[in-house]
């Protein structure tokens, strides 16, 4: 709830592609993966990793790390 209520926050207050708001949402991502709830954690990755694409290198290790777990969630789901 407070990682939803930080989105929120910073939606409404900074770039819609700030790395705040690629950060929360890969925190969110990992909530729902712990929890095993592979669908919500694949859309809330999906959401970072576009953001980590316009702002980040191909080559970053967010970037590939965040690639390698929604591939990782699309074998599950």
């Amino acid at each position: 709830e407070y990682c939803n209520r930080s989105l929120k926050i910073y939606e409404s207050i900074l770039p819609l592609k700030h790395s705040l708001i690629s950060m929360t949402l890969e925190n969110i991502a990992n909530i729902y993966y712990d929890k095993e709830d592979f669908r919500q954690a694949f859309k809330y990755y999906e959401k970072a990793a576009k953001i980590y694409r316009h702002i980040l290198p191909s080559t970053h290790p967010d970037v590939l790390q965040i690639r390698m777990i929604i591939k990782k969630i699309e074998a599950k789901i």
